[in-house]
């Protein structure tokens, strides 16, 4: 039997497999008997309209990524969202200055030594806080006084003393930040380790960068009113 090829096409392979993978129109052209030159047209011609259907979206843009978003507009989204996240800190911070009937300055350090455990050092509390160490010494008094916080002495440092939350105010805090943190640790847990080390570095290093900027805010503005009264 003669064999003949039209381009990528073998008319003699397509004879003994006369109906595998070719169109319904295509298999009827063979079993109808039409010259071979009619049925290689038709097949061509089936080809170039399959091609060009898959060919048709592409040239549309259709099926293909989206076009890459620019990074400024993620960036003030991200911003945005912050901005909520720390809204709702600051709502769930009166909460809890009224629940525990504190100033705010007060439940501010009550905040961090709860992160804390419930125990933190003076110079801790003044890092955490922003305060001068007589501001500081003032703020464990008033929390000491109030009966939010005692001193007692360091286990690592005889001669230094730590500040501790007693247990029945490390409860009150409890019934207020349990229920938030129970929420918020299924919510996070439905991400991968992968993605949550992400968000962990993102979240650390925007915090230090923005306690950098806020550090060099309050030296010019101390400078900028040193030279103001000089």
């Amino acid at each position: 039997m003669q064999r003949r090829a039209y381009g990528l096409v073998s008319i003699s392979s397509l004879r003994l497999s006369p109906s595998k993978g070719l169109p319904q129109s295509i298999r009827h052209l063979r079993s109808a008997g039409h010259s071979e030159a009619a049925f290689v047209f038709r097949l061509r011609c089936s080809l170039r309209s399959s091609c060009y259907a898959l060919w048709k979206p592409l040239s549309r843009g259709e099926g293909m990524k989206r076009k890459v978003e620019p990074i400024t507009n993620i960036v003030e989204r991200i911003s945005i969202a912050l901005r909520g996240v720390g809204e709702q800190v600051a709502l769930t911070g009166e909460m809890v200055t009224n629940h525990l009937g504190v100033q705010r300055t007060e439940r501010a350090g009550l905040d961090f030594l709860y992160s804390r455990g419930g125990t933190c050092t003076a110079g801790e509390l003044s890092k955490a806080t922003g305060l001068t160490t007589g501001s500081t010494t003032a703020l464990i008094d008033r929390l000491v006084e109030g009966g939010y916080a005692v001193r007692e002495p360091d286990p690592s440092d005889r001669r230094k003393q730590i500040v501790r939350i007693p247990q029945k105010v490390l409860a009150d805090c409890e019934a207020v930040y349990a229920p938030i943190r129970a929420k918020m640790f299924r919510f996070w847990s439905s991400y991968s380790v992968e993605d949550l080390e992400i968000v962990e570095d993102f979240l650390t290093r925007s915090t230090q960068v923005h306690a950098e900027c806020l550090r060099r805010s309050r030296t010019s503005a101390s400078d900028t009113s040193k030279r103001g009264r000089a």
